[in-house]
């Protein structure tokens, strides 16, 4: 399970493996566990030591885009803690198909 991998790993911050409907977001499945940057911020786990770095999530470019409160955390996780400790697990995998930016007005 993802919480096994968690108790094994330690990362500071994990991320599920994760696909969407298109092909340019598709897991890599040759790698059980692999260090990422960029990754969607749909579910994540953090250590319990890199809680205070990570969060909460900046809203000082909310004007300007909602996704920017995730992109400086990804931006401050590689720095701090860098790629061996930003990992995504692909024991345990998300499907997520809509986003609500995905939906016509």
């Amino acid at each position: 399970t993802f919480e096994n991998y968690l108790r094994v790993w330690q990362p500071a911050l994990a991320v599920p493996g994760a696909t969407r409907r298109d092909e340019d977001h598709l897991i890599d499945p040759a790698g059980e566990i692999v260090s990422i940057y960029g990754f969607d911020h749909l579910f994540i786990a953090l250590h319990h030591d890199a809680v205070d770095l990570l969060l909460p999530y900046t809203l000082r470019y909310e004007n300007v885009s909602w996704w920017y409160s995730e992109y400086v955390m990804n931006l401050v996780a590689a720095m701090f803690f860098g790629p061996q400790y930003v990992v995504q697990i692909h024991g345990t995998c998300i499907y997520f198909c809509l986003h609500d930016h995905d939906i016509a007005s």
